[in-house]
């Protein structure tokens, strides 16, 4: 069963823009997807998901912008990086480098693979946590669909919500990372976490790119509250 508020009553966004590639005997990750923004690999039943990301992204133009958008030679934070998709699209809008959070096991595992040489060479890399806004250990809650999991008490609780198990998932604070990574400038910070957005907002960056200081977040929020100290 299709999540309505994702795809539609009819699923329309279920055509057009993946195709299934190969199938290999890989688990976690055993389906090769073609997209318009290149090859990424996946699940089984990640066909829909994709194609609504997809459809954010280069038909809806959610993260683009007359204010901001990715330039050629930017920095970006992509959070909530799931299989890859925002990273593939700031890749080819000429990013310098992506900076991918992502703490759901089996959505890391893809993006390894995916961007396997990009992480070879330095112009995609992948911290293994969620962004939050301190360094903690969090429950997550994984869902029927890949791209809905969320920090437990964060994200939508409906009939839709189809819940799978909780696991506990690293944490770590945007600023945190900046500094470990040795950056020194941030130009665009993409925030899309089902529900955690405000906690993960909570940074106190100081080398965000001046040429953008002021419009420099895109984020799809879902606030459920300010985070607590």
């Amino acid at each position: 069963m299709m999540h309505p508020a994702l795809y539609g009553e009819e699923g329309a966004y279920s055509t057009g823009f993946v195709t299934r590639v190969k199938v290999e005997e890989q688990d976690p990750c055993p389906v090769l997807w073609k997209t318009p923004l290149g090859e990424i690999w996946g699940r089984l039943d990640d066909e829909q998901t994709l194609a609504f990301l997809l459809t954010e992204q280069l038909v809806w133009r959610v993260y683009d912008h007359e204010s901001v958008s990715v330039a050629p030679g930017d920095i970006v934070l992509d959070n909530g990086s799931h299989l890859g998709t925002f990273t593939q699209f700031a890749m080819k809008r000429g990013a310098q480098q992506v900076i991918a959070f992502e703490p759901e096991p089996t959505n890391i595992s893809c993006f390894k693979r995916t961007f396997s040489g990009e992480l070879r060479n330095g112009k995609v890399a992948l911290v293994e946590a969620g962004a939050w806004h301190s360094s903690d250990t969090l429950t997550f809650q994984r869902n029927a669909f890949s791209a809905t999991g969320h920090v437990k008490d964060q994200g939508w609780s409906n009939e839709w919500d189809f819940y799978v198990e909780d696991f506990p998932v690293q944490a770590v604070t945007i600023d945190d990372q900046v500094e470990k990574l040795g950056l020194n400038k941030v130009d665009l910070i993409k925030v899309d976490i089902e529900g955690a957005e405000r906690h993960a907002l909570a940074w106190k960056i100081h080398k965000v790119s001046k040429r953008r200081a002021a419009s420099t977040v895109l984020a799809r929020l879902c606030l459920r509250g300010a985070p607590q100290a």
